[in-house]
């Protein structure tokens, strides 16, 4: 018994210092945009059907309903990807490198195409987007 709450005891700290390891805390809108947050003295309310972000540089204020998704991450450009708008668009491809289409900004590819991972292909950059 002993050894068994040592090692949960162990697992424990090690995700409590991963998770100190994040520098932004980024929010995805039902339409796909996404705004990420420094996580430096970060404070975040709730009140009235909305949550408002705020830190020493940032205040953001967002309707719950139009949240999908909140995660931390340090990938600043995987985190302003989908808020871009391409100006030739963005071309989409399957991890297999099947061609998917070209649409005519990330978010309008994220309200068309089924959950997966795809490479997307946009303004000279190429990256990879999960859909959930």
């Amino acid at each position: 018994m002993k050894r068994i709450m040592s090692t949960l005891t162990a697992i424990t700290l090690t995700m409590a210092a991963q998770a100190d390891d994040y520098t932004l805390l980024t929010m995805e809108k039902t339409d796909g945009t996404r705004q990420s947050v420094s996580v430096e003295n970060l404070v975040i309310t709730f009140a009235d059907g909305q949550m408002k972000v705020e830190n020493t540089d940032t205040s953001l204020t967002f309707q719950l309903a139009d949240l999908s998704t909140m995660h931390f991450s340090n990938d600043t450009e995987t985190s302003s990807l989908a808020m871009t708008i391409a100006d030739d668009g963005a071309d989409i491809y399957t991890l297999e490198g099947v061609a998917m289409g070209h649409f005519d900004s990330v978010a309008a590819a994220r309200r068309t195409l089924k959950p997966g991972i795809y490479i997307v292909k946009t303004n000279g950059k190429t990256s990879k987007i999960a859909l959930k």
